[in-house]
């Protein structure tokens, strides 16, 4: 089946129901798993994750929705990879807490200069 979505620039697109709850998986696993307070196992779950997205959605027939959604996929993939290839450095804002005491406390996250959105400013 078919449902409604509004886009960024508030056109109407229709997109297959399976198909946005592939694009919806891709996002919770990346804002879970590999965002920017991140763990090893939670990088390697997202891994995982993201292969399994990755077949399921072999299953579609080529459509513009399963091209923009297999470029979403290349883009977690890679970041979730070099992520797990560069897990024992600290760059940017990223922050591996099995790296750390793997305790979060607002004293740690003012010492490494994170900036967290409150949940209503979250998309």
């Amino acid at each position: 089946g078919s449902e409604n979505s509004l886009t960024n620039e508030g056109v109407i697109k229709r997109w297959d129901k399976d198909l946005w709850q592939i694009r919806e998986s891709i996002q919770k696993v990346m804002w879970e798993n590999v965002g920017i307070i991140r763990t090893t196992v939670g990088l390697v779950k997202a891994e995982d994750l993201l292969i399994q997205l990755e077949e399921e959605l072999k299953r579609f027939s080529l459509s513009a929705e399963k091209a923009e959604i297999e470029n979403i996929l290349v883009a977690a993939r890679l970041v979730t990879e070099e992520a797990l290839a560069h897990n024992t450095e600290k760059i940017g804002a990223h922050w591996m807490v099995d790296r750390d005491s793997g305790i979060i406390s607002d004293q740690n996250l003012q010492a490494k200069s994170l900036f967290l959105l409150p949940k209503s400013k979250r998309w």
